[in-house]
């Protein structure tokens, strides 16, 4: 056996999570069994998906049980083996949970195990070539079906998705416009945006209509609310409105909707919501393009880290209130891999 600290739900949140939602517990884990592995966690990707995870409300997966370990991707490596295609030393990425220490045989909550390859760091490997990158790359490239020369606007832009959209936007070719705060400005135009709408220093409406004086082809929506209705007031005739996340609805106790959506209706364009785990046999396909664009230098990462297991709790806070630059990770021990 072996000490092994987790974070458990312990309470589902109202509002933004707390430290009675979310508790530090000091448990034992022991050796894997015959078809098991033994992985010491190493770093924690900290997603607005976690929030979601938290409510009993109807979703794409059943929410985490109370007095359960709070889910989570994660990166490591395994520690000890008596599983074949996990050997000793190698470096994996899966639903780990938000702990330093888990077992698995190979899937976690029915969802594959993916191995690290060594010259892909954990970082990016929970980044622009795992979570994140997957993400944007199946929302923009399946649902928002990107051409050339179309108008692509991106909310949250210097997060960790809106970054990758925002950069795959540009190797498909569009005109790609990033909403962020000022003070993110000079990072989401050196990821390759155009132009950048201020959602904290103006009227974004406005923006928007200045800037999109053809319309917009593409919405990648990870916000919701009134920037959301916005873009909905200058979507083109087949446009496409790609919703993956609503971070400002996330703790709202009463989440809005937008009010501008009969537009879809005159414009003849579509609103449509995924996830990523929709795409689990094309993940290897995805990451193998994701992978050799990080190789070449076409996509790059920003990183926001926290450093220790006590501090999951700042670590989630700092993604709600917007704090963090790119992605938001969570390191228990020395992470490994190549150079990012």
């Amino acid at each position: 056996m072996m000490r092994n600290r987790e974070w458990r739900l312990e309470r589902r949140p109202e509002g933004a999570v707390s430290s009675t939602d979310l508790v530090l517990h000091d448990s034992q884990i022991g050796m894997p069994d015959r078809g098991q592995f033994l992985v010491r966690v190493t770093t924690v990707s900290i997603d607005p998906a976690m929030r979601g995870w938290m409510s009993p409300l109807r979703s794409y997966i059943p929410p985490v049980a109370l007095g359960q370990p709070m889910r989570a991707i994660s990166a490591g490596v395994v520690i000890a083996s008596r599983h074949a295609e996990f050997p000793e030393g190698t470096r994996v990425t899966g639903l780990f949970g938000l702990r330093e220490h888990a077992l698995s045989d190979g899937l976690m909550e029915g969802v594959g195990v993916r191995r690290i390859p060594d010259d892909i760091p954990d970082e990016v490997a929970l980044g622009t070539c795992g979570l994140a990158g997957m993400t944007a790359y199946f929302g923009l490239f399946d649902v928002g079906r990107p051409a050339p020369g179309d108008t692509l606007v991106v909310s949250a832009a210097a997060g960790s998705v809106g970054s990758a959209v925002v950069q795959l936007g540009r190797l498909a070719g569009c005109h790609v416009i990033g909403v962020a705060s000022s003070r993110r400005r000079e990072a989401v135009l050196g990821d390759g945006a155009h132009e950048v709408v201020d959602y904290t220093g103006g009227d974004v409406d406005q923006r928007l209509k200045a800037l999109c004086r053809q319309g917009i082809d593409i919405y990648f929506d990870n916000v919701g609310g009134a920037v959301l209705d916005a873009a909905l007031k200058r979507i083109n005739t087949g446009g496409r409105v790609v919703l993956c996340g609503g971070i400002s609805q996330y703790n709202a106790r009463k989440p809005v909707g937008p009010a501008n959506y009969l537009a879809l209706i005159g414009q003849r364009a579509t609103m449509r919501g995924f996830v990523y785990f929709d795409y689990e046999s094309q993940f290897a396909m995805a990451e193998q393009r994701l992978w050799d664009w990080h190789r070449s230098g076409a996509l790059r990462q920003r990183v926001d880290i926290v450093d220790g297991i006590e501090h999951a709790l700042q670590a989630i806070a700092r993604v709600f209130e917007g704090s963090n630059t790119g992605k938001q990770l969570l390191r228990l021990h020395g992470a490994t891999g190549g150079e990012s």
